[in-house]
């Protein structure tokens, strides 16, 4: 099947479907302050969320986007959600994370904050999701406990523990212990070779990697008035420890039998204060401090015939930022403005030997450090009483020095401009546009020589890289009705300086490395709906999203169009949630699906990573008191597998014809798991 035609039809059929549901007048709810929506508890009885999480699911209009931790600085790496009227300030926990652990009986409500709003600090989202927490003038507490068990005898078991306390000064503690094997890249099943001309297998074998990842994470919080603001404090620390031993087993056409594996030790520490102080009338100035630290040690050791080969890397980063923001809002116009410092260090050494014998490897030892620097500001106009416009300026400079193998300094410098523009068309409809240049960060693992010797592959560090860049055009349509919203959007991206794969020069020959490409082109189409069903039963809600994303680019060994190596073409999701509060019960379940690859074009291979097709999901969850909550959960119902495809060639891809083409099929098996959660106090 041609998956661009598969992923248009499901487009067409997705927005006929849509279409067709009896769209109901809007639910108002309470306007707190101009460009703010309350929903209290009651707003979610309905549908008995079980964590604030699922509170936010549930919101009109609001999808949860989750900030990346990988972005050095501070915008970009916080999500779209705050908690008591500030975002967590932490970069390491998801807000999945964080959001799960709040109960429902622990939120006051969650207000709908829309642009224009006073004293929000919005980086460039169109609104955002600010959970309320009720005061708590004795210790509140949670402990949750889970078990699961997978087909082939593997299990994930996890605990929580979680305490608050306090109105004024609150103070905040949790502890969470994992041991849990990844849905992705492990697990039991086989690995195979075909000749391309032929079509006939080369090589036979049975393949697994049995990875454990045991993770322990202690993180605290505490916030209070102070000086007439508020202050607030957080600290983490996290450590994992993963074990994946491999076992390869080929029977055809010969017998034999290789191990191997990886271990990876790595923790990590961040530190951040926070504090927010009125100035003047309308003003206020908000500055936060945040340290974070990570060690991480990884050898590998696997087998290429008769071939041994061991890899270590030893890393070390560390990152502070000092982020200060300074608002002042007035009756039609109000203006932000923002400051950013940031220092960023990593030290990284990576060897390989084969045979005993070490391979020396371009950028193997490598210093970088990172002075950065981001001004801001934005201007947000209420034009008119449905219009708002939301002119602004990011100026962005960074110096990079590299040491070791290696000495290179290189400074960098872009101007970002963003307009937003929101007309409320009536009570229901929200039109939104956006056009907005950003500049993409350099990562400093495209500094540094990696390597899989599972896969056999080396990518080389590149000295040379320089940021990609990209102009963006973005149309929102948000549709809400009674309990629920429809949301519609498309988005393209003019790139310059596309990171993609390249060849490097190394001492052993040609290597494999990120590099920029040239111009490249990202189109994206996204719908989301919220659909409270009313008919033939009540108290059934149906979540369903959807994405279909087409990229363009020029291969820089064949010269021929093909889609940027990364991102997957098309996925969708459909969730449908059952309360029966009449027995204290809920039951679900989701369906996911994509039926595009993930492609990686490397100089002598293609590789097409494809999820589970599909992954299935249900609970039943039973509340006996509101203090307990069980739930029966079964994941993978379906039992797939993820999929990886290589197409091998013995040289550069364009040269020389396909050489082999290696067919891998991995799965943990279905899983099946019980939790438990118990609440204290009042």
């Amino acid at each position: 099947m041609n998956h661009n035609h598969a992923g248009r039809r499901t487009i067409v059929a997705l927005s006929l479907l849509l279409s067709a549901l009896p769209l109901a007048a809007a639910q108002a709810q309470a306007e707190l302050h101009p460009f703010i929506n309350g929903y209290t508890p009651d707003y979610f009885t309905s549908s008995h969320p079980s964590s604030a999480y699922e509170m936010v699911g549930l919101l009109p209009s609001f999808q949860l986007v989750e900030g990346d931790a990988k972005v050095r600085g501070y915008a970009g790496a916080i999500g779209n959600v705050l908690i008591d009227g500030r975002p967590p300030t932490s970069k390491q926990e998801t807000l999945e994370t964080i959001l799960r652990r709040i109960t429902p009986d622990s939120v006051a409500r969650i207000e709908i904050v829309h642009s224009g709003a006073a004293g929000f600090d919005f980086q460039g989202y169109p609104m955002l999701a600010n959970i309320i927490l009720r005061p708590n003038t004795a210790p509140k507490g949670q402990v949750s406990l889970q078990d699961s068990v997978l087909r082939h005898g593997n299990s994930n078991k996890a605990g929580t523990a979680r305490m608050t306390w306090g109105t004024t000064q609150v103070l905040d503690l949790t502890f969470t212990a994992s041991r849990k094997v990844p849905d992705v890249g492990s697990g039991y099943g086989y690995r195979n070779n075909i000749n391309p001309l032929t079509g006939l297998d080369t090589k036979k074998e049975r393949y697994s990697v049995k990875t454990n990842n045991n993770v322990w994470n202690l993180t605290g919080g505490y916030r209070q008035p102070l000086w007439g603001g508020a202050f607030h404090v957080t600290g983490l620390y996290n450590e994992l420890r993963s074990f994946s031993p491999l076992l390869d087993e080929t029977y055809f056409p010969t017998v034999s039998v290789t191990g191997g594996g990886d271990t990876d030790f790595k923790s990590d520490s961040e530190a951040s204060v926070q504090y927010n102080h009125p100035l003047w009338s309308g003003g206020d100035l908000e500055t936060t401090m945040v340290r974070r630290a990570e060690t991480d040690h990884r050898s590998q050791t696997g087998f290429v015939g008769t071939e041994k080969d061991v890899s270590s890397t030893n890393a070390s980063t560390t990152e502070t930022i000092m982020h200060n923001v300074l608002r002042q809002q007035g009756t039609s116009l109000s203006f932000e403005g923002g400051l950013d410092a940031t220092l960023n260090t990593l030290v990284n050494v990576v060897d390989l030997s084969k045979n005993g014998v070490n391979i020396p490897l371009p950028a193997a030892a490598v210093h970088i450090q990172e002075q950065r620097g981001e001004a801001s500001s934005t201007l947000t106009w209420q034009a008119a009483p449905d219009l708002t416009v939301e002119p602004g300026l990011r100026y962005e400079m960074s110096r990079v020095k590299q040491t070791g193998d290696s000495v290179l300094t290189r400074q960098f410098s872009y101007l970002k401009p963003r307009l937003k523009a929101s007309y409320k068309q009536d009570q229901d409809n929200i039109l939104r546009l956006l056009v907005e240049r950003e500049a993409g960060q350099l990562n400093f693992a495209n500094f540094v020589t990696a390597i899989d010797v599972r896969l056999n592959t080396v990518n080389a560090g590149n000295k040379n890289l320089i940021p990609q860049t990209l102009w963006r055009l973005e149309l929102n349509w948000e549709h809400a009705f009674k309990g629920g919203s429809l949301v519609l959007t498309a988005r393209h991206e003019l790139i310059s300086n596309t990171m993609d794969h390249i060849v490097i020069r190394g001492a052993s020959g040609d290597l494999d490395s990120l590099g920029n490409i040239g111009g490249g082109r990202n189109t994206e189409l996204l719908a989301s709906l919220v659909y409270p069903v009313t008919w033939p039963w009540s108290g059934l809600t149906l979540q369903a999203n959807g994405l279909y994303r087409f990229s363009k680019v020029t291969d820089p060994l064949t010269l021929a169009r093909r889609s940027i190596s990364g991102p997957i073409g098309w996925e969708g999701k459909v969730a449908l949630i059952q309360d029966l509060s009449q027995w204290n019960m809920r039951l679900g379940g989701s369906y996911t699906w994509s039926n595009r690859n993930s492609n990686t074009y490397r100089i002598n291979e293609i590789q097409l990573l494809r999820p589970k097709d599909p992954v299935t999901e249900a609970f039943v969850e039973y509340k006996p008191t509101p203090i307990w909550l069980i739930r029966l959960f079964a994941r993978n119902v379906l039992d797939d597998l993820n999929k990886r495809d290589r197409h091998l060639y013995p040289g550069r891809r364009g040269t020389v014809p396909e050489s082999s083409f290696e067919v891998r099929r991995l799965s943990y098996g279905a899983e099946a798991g019980l939790y438990v959660q118990r609440s204290f106090g009042p």
